[in-house]
């Protein structure tokens, strides 16, 4: 399968090889020659001709094992890649040599220039820079500089640097970089003027924060927003370059400000490109601690485990995100009731979460505790309150509300999404709690691969008053069909539903509720398909066969076959050779095709048919009958071997039906429950 490529290949090889010895050749003198660096394998240069006396060639100099030439040919070859970095010029001696190996012609000289492509990246000079810069020093004024080289060749392209800053560190979301670097010397500078302004300033306003000035003593400074916006900005300049914030700032409000500062002569023109003033708003610890809920509410199982999680105390705080001034600690400072002892609870410092400490629930002592959760934030303190309710032990199983849902019919295209239907549950445990809370999931579901996608069959909302994550899951099947919502409790499909391939569907569905140790009852649905005209006919078998000589009135019988069920009527035509065929209809699936020409050879015709399957919509096949009209004797031969085979294949059927009926037995209810 490969070798014609390969040979292809080797002819376009040689061809090229061909075109280069005659383009590349001439007589014994001096040459140069020009070689780019890096190309791997053997390769052609040069081919020197000779003529009497000299009868071969010899190459020596700066070879380097590298560089060799054919004696006989005086084909001149590169074997391999040359390095532009450790050596660019090859000097070398060419001699031609008479029929005794002495020299006849004298040494010609050859150099062989390397060159140089991009293959170095460039290295700075050093791996770490450090370098300071003044708070208010001006902007573009470079106050660092780094370097890097190149390897490559420092009289082509390939050296020449290009510096660029990809990233600063820390970086200030949505603002722009604070540093820029000439892309040709290295030099970097800072690109604005940076103030941090603590936020709700105490001092008296306006304050001065910073100066600009520009070198003309006449110039007038003004202060623009640079987006244009119509919002007043909290700052003013002078027309001494004197930059003031006019009032206390607030950084719950906004964070980060940023403008321009443009210097202006006499006539109000400008004198030269803006200088950018950012203002970034620093935090202060000004925020309180807020619960998230009035009141926090839990339950917990009489039987809990020591250590266990019952929920988590949630509270914010508006200081910025990530800082010191917004983290909080959670501390416990009250029980009520504390029977039958203090201490029952405990809540983690950083989290919030609150957990059993101590054996001793029993609702005939408290059905409820209340808490008092202190939360910090180092400066400022609030008291978030929890009530705990201490519910059931779950020792009773969830119950549906039948325990067979019986058969749903539903057609095969049903709309991705539709409900089938919606099943209810319920738990004897103690009502509204954690207990009595059930989770349904799908499980031992049997279905072809291409059922199809979105009917909807069963949901449910799981809620853990404790306040502990619920867990939701759907045991896989193989194929996987169906899906459950944890939330409004439908059953779903997720393939394609196909009614020849599988008409009814046995669902076990499983209730499950989510407490430790939890509880579980099963329910089974059967959902029957409703066919729709989704297939095209066909012909059962393609050939048929006809005695020759052909005789008047003789017929060949055909079958055609639909595996919708809701294709009944089916109609047949030709659409080719009418001339020597016709057709005539038996019954609905069965038909004779008849020669309407009777001096027909003896051999193999294709005969072209429509079948239309009668459906709304109707679906449309063309096929081919094969026909062919054979001798009596064959005829007579080949129906007989068809009647043995039938009969074998007859005897064979039973003898299997018997192993079968011998080998399972199946009860009446289970055939009772798919009808």
């Amino acid at each position: 399968m490969f070798k014609p490529n390969g040979l292809s290949l080797l002819c376009l090889l040689s061809l090229h090889q061909v075109a280069c010895l005659l383009e590349d050749s001439g007589p014994l003198e001096n040459k140069v020659f020009y070689v780019e660096e890096g190309k791997v394998g053997s390769h052609y240069l040069y081919t020197f001709k000779f003529q009497p006396p000299t009868y071969s060639v010899r190459l020596t100099g700066e070879t380097n094992h590298l560089i060799e030439i054919t004696p006989n040919d005086g084909v001149l070859i590169v074997k391999g890649p040359l390095n532009w970095e450790k050596k660019r010029q090859y000097r070398l001696q060419l001699e031609g040599l008479n029929q005794s190996g002495n020299r006849v012609q004298e040494p010609y000289s050859v150099i062989i220039n390397v060159v140089d492509i991009n293959d170095n990246p460039p290295q700075f000079n050093q791996s770490i820079y450090s370098g300071e810069v003044r708070q208010h020093s001006l902007p573009g004024k470079p106050f660092m500089y780094v370097a890097a080289f190149d390897l490559d060749d420092p009289s082509t392209l390939h050296s020449k640097l290009s510096y660029s800053i990809l990233q600063q560190f820390p970086s200030v979301e949505g603002t722009e970089m604070y540093f820029q670097i000439d892309n040709v010397t290295g030099a970097i500078s800072t690109t604005l003027a940076v103030i941090l302004l603590p936020e709700n300033s105490t001092k008296p306003h306006p304050m001065k924060i910073t100066q600009v000035q520009w070198n003309d003593p006449h110039a007038t400074y003004e202060l623009q927003h640079k987006d244009k916006s119509s919002i007043e900005l909290p700052f003013t300049v002078d027309q001494n370059g004197t930059v003031y914030v006019t009032k206390p700032l607030d950084r719950e409000e906004k964070d980060y400000y940023s403008f321009y500062i443009f210097a202006n002569d006499e006539e109000g023109d400008k004198l030269a490109y803006p200088i950018t003033i950012s203002v970034q708003v620093v935090d202060i610890n000004d925020n309180p601690p807020v619960c998230d809920k009035a009141l926090s509410k839990f339950e917990v199982q009489e039987n809990e485990g020591v250590g266990n999680l019952i929920g988590i105390v949630l509270a914010s705080d508006n200081d910025e995100k990530g800082s010191l001034n917004s983290r909080l600690q959670f501390t416990l400072v009250d029980q009520n009731p504390k029977i039958p002892q203090d201490n029952l609870f405990r809540i983690e410092l950083r989290t919030g979460s609150v957990h059993l400490f101590r054996m001793g629930l029993n609702r005939e002592v408290a059905t409820t505790y209340k808490l008092k959760v202190n939360v910090t934030d180092s400066v400022f303190s609030t008291i978030c309150n929890v009530q705990i309710h201490v519910i059931d032990i779950n020792d009773k199983i969830p119950i549906f509300e039948k325990p067979d849902y019986g058969t749903v019919i539903i057609a095969e295209d049903q709309a991705k999404g539709s409900p089938i239907f919606k099943i209810q549950a319920t738990d004897a445990d103690d009502p509204s709690t954690g207990s009595s809370q059930i989770i349904y999931t799908i499980t031992k579901v049997r279905l072809y691969e291409n059922a199809k996608i979105g009917t909807n069959v069963t949901t449910v909302k799981a809620f853990d008053p404790e306040g502990s994550p619920v867990r939701y899951f759907l045991r896989k099947t193989d194929p996987k069909w169906l899906e459950i919502d944890p939330v409004n409790g439908h059953i779903y499909t997720v393939a394609q539903l196909d009614y020849e391939l599988f008409p009814a569907y046995i669902v076990e569905i499983v209730a499950t509720d989510e407490s430790r140790p939890y509880k579980s009852s099963v329910a089974q649905l059967i959902l029957h398909l409703e066919d729709i005209n989704d297939n095209g006919p066909y012909l059962v078998n393609e050939s048929v066969f006809l005695c020759h000589p052909l005789q008047k009135d003789q017929s060949a019988k055909f079958e055609v076959a639909d595996p919708d069920s809701v294709s009944q009527n089916l109609i047949y035509f030709l659409t080719g050779g009418e001339d020597n065929w016709y057709i005539s209809k038996m019954d609905g699936n069965q038909g004779y095709i008849s020669p309407k020409n009777l001096n027909l050879e003896e051999k193999v015709y294709h005969v072209p048919l429509q079948i239309n399957d009668g459906g709304n919509p109707s679906v449309v096949a063309g096929v081919n009958l094969k026909g062919a009209t054979i001798g009596v004797l064959v005829a007579v031969l080949l129906v007989i071997g068809v009647i043995l085979g039938l009969v074998f294949l007859h005897l064979k059927k039973k003898k299997k039906n018997e192993q079968n009926v011998a080998a399972v037995a199946i009860r009446p209810s289970e055939l009772a429950t798919l009808n």
